[in-house]
């Protein structure tokens, strides 16, 4: 039997005509009528009419799959706009489609309910810290005046800044103390206006914000399920990201934003938004220092703060609880050195890397280049009697979960870690290292290891980062440098312009991460001369 054409509604109104013919001009190819409408027989449809919840889904498809048979695949989810989604199941013949529907709905409902009532908990268990919160308020301000009273030094206290223009640098240092996003915050904010004035210091506090650790657990899995692993990585196309991950990533992002507004928004922390905007001008330049040992507060998107926005040439530094008054002086020599290490590359493409360094060596900058050295030569790279100024690492690299630690990929056979590079990189330090810039994946915990040695400024990257990311950020920061040599106006400029590539590569600008150890920091001399950019 053959079929040359079909028409989708039985009795239309107003008669057949060519919207409801399949295919709409022509005639079936011969075998075309049999694959498609076996494969529609074979489809199992599913409508939600309030959203959809794609963890209830999943645990819903899991089940099934266990009770009929693990062939059952997702097809398709389309979004119809105003909260209705279809969802489309691919079933062997032999299934039952009716009890096969039931069972999954219902399944569905079994586990929505369970995640609603984890969520309810969760809501219920916050209510609770924060009533507690707002009962032991006035307890936690005493201790931290005591606490501040005792660790924090004053202006008089610290040696004045040799370089003017860090000397005249504004700043203001917000110290989490022991606290948690279960618990809340005590906190202090050292506002610098200028070198002669000594700081103003106020204290301040938040309350528990637990769903703030959910809300970047649930946009951190999604983000690493779109972008596969933790590790720098190309992607051929933009069609990488479906739209439907790229909406629900917005959705969890605008969550996340929200949240961490609303928490920066209370009243015991807005007085110290009130104070920087009544000490400073919003066209001046501010240094932002975070300083904090909480992992998931250094996973924030802390340029998201409101205060911010008001504030364009402010961005945000992250610190550990040990900030020095000012960094070790630069060493003096006739180039500024820079030690560039290319480490594995599987999967991905550091040449581009190297050549933007390379246009570094000037006369008065040198580059060297190690490409995917084994342990040994890194270590006796790092001793050089010459010392160092930058040490840059490109590759792929991951941290621990809870952010202690990090390691990075050599060559296809050898991976190492900060601790394993201690007594080399503080030779280097000793001998004027200023700088680290890790251009790979995940990188909190080398970054909190890498503080620990006083390693002046670390940037990493907090996430999985593509690979074209990667490039165009370091080539941002390096033309940044060549208009502005300072070096918190470069790396802010940097990190705005990767939001050029959020159409393909959403959140690019949430990634990159400047730690610094000290309250007054500088560039190499000579590291901003270098000739056009090149271009990715």
């Amino acid at each position: 039997m053959t079929c040359a054409y079909v028409y989708r509604l039985d009795r239309p109104v107003g008669g057949m005509d060519d919207r409801h013919r399949l295919p709409s001009s022509g005639e079936f190819e011969p075998g075309d009528f049999t694959r498609l409408f076996q494969a529609v027989l074979n489809t199992v449809d599913f409508v939600f009419r309030q959203g959809v919840n794609r963890e209830a889904l999943s645990a819903a498809l899991k089940t099934v799959q266990h009770s009929y048979d693990p062939a059952i695949k997702l097809q398709a989810i389309e979004d119809r706009g105003n909260g209705f989604f279809k969802v489309a199941l691919g079933v062997p013949d032999a299934i039952s489609k009716a009890d096969f529907h039931q069972d999954l709905m219902q399944s569905y409902q079994v586990n929505l309910a369970q995640i609603e009532s984890r969520y309810q908990t969760l809501l219920q268990t916050q209510q609770q810290q924060l009533a507690h919160y707002q009962q032991t308020t006035t307890t936690l301000t005493t201790i931290l005046k005591q606490l501040t009273e005792v660790t924090v030094p004053v202006a008089s206290d610290c040696a004045e800044p040799t370089d003017p223009e860090i000397a005249s640098a504004r700043s203001v240092i917000l110290t989490f103390w022991d606290g948690s996003l279960e618990q809340g915050f005590p906190v202090t904010a050292d506002i610098r206006v200028d070198s002669k004035t000594a700081p103003f210091k106020f204290h301040a506090s938040l309350p528990p914000a637990p769903e703030l650790a959910v809300n970047y657990q649930q946009w951190q899995a999604l983000y690493r399920q779109v972008f596969s692993s933790c590790s720098r990585i190309q992607f051929d196309s933009p069609d990488e990201t479906t739209n439907v991950s790229r909406q629900e990533l917005d959705i969890l992002a605008n969550r996340l934003a929200a949240n961490l507004q609303d928490w920066l928004q209370s009243p015991h922390f807005r007085l110290i938004a009130d104070k920087l905007r009544e000490k400073f001008l919003p066209d001046q330049t501010i240094r932002v220092i975070v300083q904090t040992e909480d992992i998931w507060l250094r996973r924030l998107p802390w340029h998201l703060w409101q205060f911010l926005d008001d504030y364009p040439k402010a961005d945000v530094a992250l610190s550990g609880m040990t900030l020095e008054t000012a960094c070790c002086e630069p060493h003096l020599r006739s180039q500024t050195r820079v030690l560039a290490v290319m480490g594995s590359s599987v999967g991905i493409d550091v040449d581009v890397d190297q050549q933007l360094l390379k246009r570094m060596n000037v006369s008065n900058v040198e580059v060297v280049c190690l490409t995917e050295p084994n342990r040994q030569q890194f270590h006796e790279a790092l001793w050089a009697q010459q010392g160092w100024d930058v040490l840059y690492f490109s590759g792929h690299s991951y941290s621990q979960v809870d952010g202690q630690r990090g390691t990075m990929q050599l060559n296809s056979l050898e991976k190492i870690s900060v601790e394993d590079l201690q007594i080399a990189l503080k030779k280097a330090v000793n001998l004027g290292l200023q700088l680290v810039i890790l251009n790979s994946c995940d990188g909190l915990g080398l970054a909190k290891e890498l503080c620990k040695l006083k390693i002046p400024q670390v940037v990493v990257m907090k996430e999985p980062v593509p690979d074209q990311v990667a490039q165009c950020f370091l080539d941002y920061f390096l033309q940044a440098l060549e208009k502005d040599p300072n070096f918190y106006t470069a790396f802010h400029d940097a990190r705005q312009q990767l939001s050029s590539l959020e159409d393909k590569y959403p959140f690019a600008s949430w990634l990159p991460t400047l730690f610094q150890t000290a309250t007054t920091v500088s560039l190499p001399a000579n590291l901003a001369v270098r000739p056009k950019a090149y271009k990715t």
